[in-house]
């Protein structure tokens, strides 16, 4: 099993929500617990690829994305 991103805070009989896809560079893998889903919190601090990872958007990426778009 692979539990993705930096760090977790599973604890030895946590409940986590596990999917089929593996981790491509770790060969014999086949499952990965889903981020963001009953006892394995997101990751924090993750901007990028935050989806994969649990985080919802913040308020100020929304902000910033709606001042770098707009049409004067």
């Amino acid at each position: 099993m692979h539990i993705p991103g930096k760090g977790h805070n599973l604890r030895k009989h946590s409940e986590v929500l596990v999917s089929g896809v593996g981790a491509r560079d770790l060969p014999g893998v086949h499952f990965s617990c889903v981020r963001g889903v009953y006892d394995l919190a997101s990751v924090f601090g993750k901007i990028r690829r935050r989806s994969i990872y649990g985080v919802k958007k913040s308020s100020n990426l929304k902000k910033k994305l709606r001042r770098k778009f707009r049409v004067t």
